[in-house]
């Protein structure tokens, strides 16, 4: 036999009560066999996330919570994610990330929503310095050697504005200075998807005007000497 309980096909255990043993313990601690809610409704995670009991929700956890952020872009903007709002790459439910515009985890409200991939809602917290090492200071900005290298106007890789650095020139020397080898052929420099996330991106970073060939010139012989001398303490190392 089963319990009596409309909907519960549980072999009973409480034959006197015809009832198993789930719905026998629910009448004994709340005195109804009709399921009663024992979590609360609103919680809140150690980021500060807020997350409601919906356990029908269509992205409900398994423990029966929603994130109120997901919820709230579900039904009042879109039950359906395509693309990241920043990049463009296409998404789904399962892999978007819900980010909260201006960055306050508490503010679910719909306008401050939008649906990014993980890479640009990981990165778009991190500033051109956040991230690696050797930073440098040209024309008012500071980025990593890398960073630098993927910028117009620069003919150099990372790793020669690194050793340039090394070797005692200026940031802005190191940075923009006339390529010595191979002048006809353009640096190996691997873009990155999310340099403009990171406000990396920046455009039209030439040498200011003031700096003349003689300049230049100048800059080229104190690098070549820079680099001898480089080479002869390594060699006697």
């Amino acid at each position: 036999m089963t319990c009596k309980i409309d909907g519960c096909e549980t072999a009973i255990m409480y034959k006197a009560d015809q009832v198993c043993q789930k719905h026998y313990f629910r009448m004994m601690r709340y005195g109804t066999y009709d399921r009663v809610r024992t979590r609360k409704y609103r919680i809140q995670n150690p980021a500060g996330y807020q997350k409601l009991y919906e356990p029908d929700h269509p992205l409900a956890n398994a423990d029966s919570y929603v994130y109120e952020h997901r919820k709230v872009y579900f039904d009042e903007i879109s039950c359906e994610v395509s693309v990241c709002a920043m990049c463009g790459n296409g998404e789904s439910w399962d892999t978007c990330h819900i980010d909260h515009i201006d960055d306050d985890v508490t503010n679910n409200s719909k306008e401050n929503l939008r649906a990014l991939c993980r890479g640009c809602n990981v990165f778009r917290a991190h500033t051109p310095v956040s991230m690696g090492s050797g930073h440098l200071t040209a024309n008012g900005m500071t980025m990593t050697v890398n960073a630098w290298a993927r910028q117009e106007g620069v003919c150099v890789t990372g790793n020669t504005i690194r050793r340039r650095s090394m070797s005692g020139m200026s940031d802005y020397e190191s940075i923009f200075g006339e390529k010595v080898t191979h002048k006809n052929s353009a640096p190996a420099s691997t873009p990155c998807r999310y340099d403009e996330v990171r406000g990396v991106g920046v455009k039209g970073l030439t040498p200011p005007k003031h700096y003349t060939i003689d300049d230049l010139k100048e800059i080229k012989t104190k690098y070549r000497a820079l680099t001898r001398e480089l080479q002869r303490q390594r060699k006697a190392a």
